[in-house]
């Protein structure tokens, strides 16, 4: 059986960086962590889900109405929304005044259709 001795230093984890650069901007290394850690958990895919469900009925909603709905700060959910954005599901119908701060945001509705993926191409006639 191994001893240790009483004084031993412990191991140390791997530096990370304080902050990366990535799209010209500079992430804080632990918003990354976090991240990664919230995605592996499946959080966003429930909150992708939640904002799905709540833009069902067609009605567009700000992203501040969505959070409310969904019991969640408006900053907690601006990553599923962009995830949604991006790969189609949701759509910006319009840009005006929101009725809490009267400033203009943006309005999003449930696309009822797929865009093709920016790969397909189409050959036209």
């Amino acid at each position: 059986m191994q001893q240790l001795e009483l004084f031993q230093p412990l191991p140390q984890p791997e530096r990370l960086e304080r902050t990366i650069r990535r799209r010209g901007r500079n992430i804080a290394a632990t918003s990354i962590l976090s991240h990664r850690e919230e995605k592996e958990k499946g959080t966003f895919s429930a909150l992708e889900a939640g904002i799905l469900k709540q833009l069902a009925d067609g009605r567009p909603r700000t992203r501040r109405q969505l959070a409310k709905a969904l019991g969640k700060e408006p900053s907690g959910i601006c990553q599923a929304v962009k995830s949604l954005v991006d790969r189609g599901e949701i759509a910006v119908s319009t840009i005006a005044k929101c009725p809490t701060t009267g400033k203009a945001v943006r309005w999003f509705v449930r696309c009822l259709s797929r865009p093709k993926s920016p790969q397909a191409k189409t050959l036209e006639p």
